[in-house]
């Protein structure tokens, strides 16, 4: 039985001694007599062994020539992907999104200003829905024909309806 302080069964295990105070406060070490008992098992070791590696572990030239192919692979796959416009980039979704939502509130915010005058005249509540709905169906639809990359690269319509208030 070999009988180590805290600080030597820490460099012994190559860690710190501070890793080896708190495994004795949990309880993961015994101590005997103020010592630990190197030879003797302790949960706290056993949890280490449990903890894989982080990354993968190149043992030969063979497996590190495998992982560059692989990388190489996965490369082509995901150009052939882009190439075919089924793998864009985060910043493109985000910039696409920031489009469609400038263009949903701009679209939304013109239809009170196209529709004042017509909607002032008008006493019947019907009517004034019936202006309502076909305004409000008539942005939506143009919303619909949203695409993300016009001509210019950034979002637009592919197809305009001739402006909000047009009915």
């Amino acid at each position: 039985m070999a009988l180590l302080s805290k600080r030597e069964y820490a460099a012994q295990m190559r860690v710190s001694h501070t890793a080896i105070n708190k495994a004795v406060t949990a309880g993961l070490i015994p101590l005997v007599a103020g010592k630990i008992d190197s030879a003797a098992p302790n949960a706290w070791e056993e949890r280490r062994r449990e903890v894989p590696t982080s990354g993968p572990v190149l043992n030969s030239k063979a497996d590190a020539e495998r992982r560059r192919e692989q990388a190489r692979a996965d490369i082509t796959e995901m150009e052939a992907l882009r190439r075919k416009g089924e793998l864009v980039s985060v910043k493109e979704v985000q910039e696409a999104l920031s489009a469609l939502i400038t263009q949903v509130q701009a679209t939304l915010l013109l239809i009170p200003c196209q529709l004042g005058f017509r909607l002032a005249v008008t006493n019947d509540v019907t009517a004034c829905e019936r202006i309502l709905d076909a305004e409000i169906r008539a942005a939506l639809t143009e919303l619909s024909q949203w695409e993300p990359s016009g001509s210019d690269g950034s979002g637009g319509f592919e197809h305009n309806r001739g402006g909000i208030g047009q009915l």
